[in-house]
């Protein structure tokens, strides 16, 4: 990676990576909407149509200036049948384990408030995500953070 690619970048990769998940057991069924909202769920087969918000990368040890501004414009589309997060929702402050707003690399639930629920707090409908790199990883005593 090129010096002026990094810079460009919030990303701050520490602890261990951890191995692909193995396959679902054979004969595991996919995931049923009317599970997670049965209201919405109905609505979609009454009307036929379906829409939803979708994002990843969405934490910012810097600023939140972004985060909120895709968060309110997610928010106000009344459309959406929910929010699928592709991942990395929180981050730390590039090069050290700690943040811009105090937390260390072990307070994660710091790092979720502010970077996360603060900014979707307004989000009338179901939030639906799968784990990025920077939520599923361990530090280098194995330990999760």
């Amino acid at each position: 990676m090129s010096k002026h690619a990094d810079k460009q970048t919030k990303c701050a990769e520490h602890g261990i990576w951890t191995s692909v998940p193995t396959p679902p057991p054979a004969g595991q069924q996919s995931l049923d909407f009317s599970a997670i909202d049965s209201d919405e769920n109905q609505r979609i087969i009454s009307s036929g149509k379906m829409s939803f918000a979708m994002v990843g990368c969405s934490g910012d040890p810097d600023t939140q200036t972004n985060t909120e501004a895709v968060a309110r414009a997610i928010t106000a589309d009344n459309e959406t049948s929910f929010f699928f997060h592709l991942g990395d929702i929180i981050y730390l402050e590039k090069g050290s384990d700690a943040t811009t707003d105090g937390s260390e690399a072990g307070d994660t639930p710091v790092l979720w408030n502010t970077q996360f629920y603060a900014p979707y707090m307004n989000y009338p409908k179901r939030i639906v995500s799968i784990p990025g790199n920077h939520d599923g990883k361990v530090l280098a005593d194995n330990q999760l953070p």
